[in-house]
């Protein structure tokens, strides 16, 4: 069993650091079961109280999932539970939409011009595919809301980067909320038809100024919508 030296102060941080650094380092993998309490105390040479607060910190993160009467285990770590404090975050922020748009349009327009570089033909198909799909579900609202999320997140993965997939993951509460207004419009999701039409064009012809081009224009139109509700 390791022993690990601490700072003083704050000494619940660094409880919760020395752990964290126990997992990234593989010492507890994803679904592994760490110490007990008894043992955390012994190893770190703190007090029971102190202990908790870190561990509870860590719970709230999504790092480590504590069963009563079983002991505490490293979660999977999946994005979908290590981003839900994020998602909170965003949503309880979500009162300025230029802002929303302006973090959008950095995020996507950027996205996009990797994904130009990096797309391959089975996604160039996969998009093809949400483009019939735009077309069939032009009366409804909420299938056309939710492939118009899944045109976007192919986008973003194929841009190869995963901290932009984890970023667009993170700001997905919020383009969600928008979306939920925008494709109440009839105009605006046969807007969204042509725009997703030049988005595809551009990609499917690996053009990155097009494809960021027609990417700001949907964003454009998409938050010029919003402003006028």
């Amino acid at each position: 069993m390791k022993n690990h030296n601490l700072k003083k102060t704050p000494i619940n941080q660094e409880i919760m650091h020395h752990l964290m650094e126990m997992i990234l380092s593989g010492e507890f993998k994803p679904g592994d079961k760490i110490h007990s309490e008894r043992e955390l105390i012994q190893i770190f040479n703190i007090s029971r109280p102190v202990l908790r607060e870190s561990l509870r910190a860590l719970a709230a993160m999504g790092i480590i999932e504590v069963r009563h009467g079983d002991g505490m285990y490293v979660t999977t770590l999946e994005p979908d539970i290590l981003l839900k404090p994020f998602d909170f975050l965003l949503r309880r922020n979500n009162d300025n939409i230029t802002a929303v748009f302006e973090a959008r349009k950095i995020l996507e327009v950027g996205i996009i011009g990797l994904s130009a570089k990096n797309i391959d033909d089975e996604t160039v198909m996969k998009l093809m595919d949400c483009l019939k799909k735009d077309e069939h579900y032009i009366n409804d609202e909420k299938k056309f809301m939710e492939n118009d999320s899944v045109f976007h997140a192919i986008i973003a993965s194929s841009s190869n980067n995963k901290i932009l997939c984890l970023l667009m993951q993170v700001f997905e509460c919020l383009i969600d909320q928008s979306r939920s207004i925008t494709n109440q419009s009839e105009e605006v999701r046969k807007q969204t038809c042509e725009h997703h039409k030049k988005i595809v064009k551009a990609l499917k012809n690996r053009d990155v100024a097009a494809s960021q081009s027609a990417m700001l224009e949907h964003l454009n139109n998409l938050e010029e919508h919003l402003i006028r509700e």
